[in-house]
Order: C-alpha cells, then sequence, then structure tokens
C-alpha cells in the first residue's frame, strides 16, 4: 500500500508530461489555410492566444468593415494631433466616446492590428483554459452551396465560423455579426469625434464674439 502512495506522484507526472506534451504538439503544427480544417484551425488557436495579428490577416478583404479600418485609424490619427488644441473638458468627452466596450482606448491605437484588437479583444484577458481549447476543436465543414466557394466550419460545442475561399485560394472569415457592428460603432464613433473636433477648434478660432 505505501509503495502505490509512493508512486502515484511519479505516475501523475508522468500523465502531465504526456498530456503537456500533446498540447504543445498540437500547438506547434503548422495549419493548412487551404483547408477548411486547417483554416478552422488557425483561427481558433489565434482566438485563443488574442493574436489579434493572425485574425485580422484572416478577416475576408471585402469585408466592408475591415476597410474601414483603415479610415478609423485615419480619424484616430487626426484627433491625436488636434486633441491639445482643445478645451480640458472636451479633451476628456473626446476621449470617453472613444472606448471600445471592454473599456480599451482607441486614441492608443498606432496600427490596423492593434486598432483591431482594441476594439474586439477582451482588455488584458486572453482565453488559454483547457476546456475552452476543446470547445473550439474542429467537428465538421460543410460548403453552403456546390461550388460557392463558401463554408461553415462547426466546433465541437456547436459553434461555427464562415470561410470564403479567395483567388490565392486560401479560406478566409466573414466575422460574426458582433464583430462586425463593433468594428462599425468604432468607425462612427471616429468620424463622430473628428467632426467635433474639427468644430471645436473652428468655433475657438473666432474668439469670443463682440
Amino acid at each position: 500500500m505505501a509503495g502505490t502512495i509512493a508512486r502515484l506522484p511519479v505516475t501523475l507526472a508522468l500523465v502531465l508530461c504526456v498530456t503537456c506534451c500533446s498540447f504543445a504538439s498540437c500547438s506547434s503544427k503548422k495549419h493548412d489555410q487551404s483547408t477548411c480544417m486547417g483554416a478552422h484551425s488557425l483561427y481558433s488557436q489565434a482566438q485563443l492566444s488574442g493574436n489579434f495579428e493572425q485574425l485580422f490577416f484572416m478577416i475576408d478583404g471585402d469585408v466592408s468593415a475591415k476597410k474601414e479600418l483603415a479610415f478609423t485609424l485615419a480619424n484616430i490619427h487626426e484627433i491625436n494631433r488636434l486633441i491639445d488644441k482643445l478645451p480640458i473638458v472636451m479633451q476628456a468627452d473626446l476621449k470617453n466616446s472613444l472606448k471600445s466596450e471592454s473599456d480599451n482606448s482607441l486614441l492608443a491605437a498606432q496600427s490596423q492590428v492593434e486598432l483591431f484588437g482594441l476594439i474586439v479583444g477582451k482588455g488584458d484577458t486572453v482565453a488559454t483554459s483547457v476546456g475552452l481549447s476543446f470547445q473550439n476543436r474542429f467537428k465538421s465543414c460543410a460548403e453552403t452551396a456546390p461550388g460557392s466557394g463558401r463554408y461553415v466550419a462547426t466546433s465541437l460545442d456547436g459553434s461555427k465560423i464562415h470561410f470564403v475561399r479567395r483567388s490565392d485560394g486560401l479560406l478566409y472569415v466573414i466575422p460574426s455579426a458582433d464583430v462586425l457592428r463593433a468594428l462599425n460603432r468604432a468607425y462612427i464613433a471616429s468620424q463622430k469625434a473628428l467632426d467635433g473636433a474639427k468644430e471645436a477648434i473652428k468655433e475657438s478660432s473666432k474668439g469670443p464674439s463682440r
């Protein structure tokens, strides 16, 4: 009995080692973005690790919300250039209007990838739990219509990722409605903030009315 108990820690260590090696092996595999299973694995792993550069790259370039991101970033750069010319109170209001749902300040973004991460990210939280990784495991994939080049990949937990095949042969993600709304809200907010900043500076340059 004593010998059995003494061997338990060693046995447990071996099990943990094998499990960890298994997950490390899975995470180190190179997945093929030209296949539905490979694209699903790439996108799911990027979600789990918080790799916004990979997530951004995999979004279909024809998605209007992705195109708008360039304009959102340009607006933010212009706002940052003008912000010191505004009254202190307006500076605070403007900064509050340019925050994501997770309270990230969009004014900190220096690139489209960084801006994308601030908009759709969950603050500093990165999902890494084993349970969540199992929920994102690939289950099946189906083309929505023969020859359409559009696919729906289903995970073990029932969640779905929509893909479209482009001329380079790779599959790209059609973002969820929530992500599209978040990107569009950021664009609208940045445009309103920039218009407001320009108007305030214009009014202040007129000087006091006589």
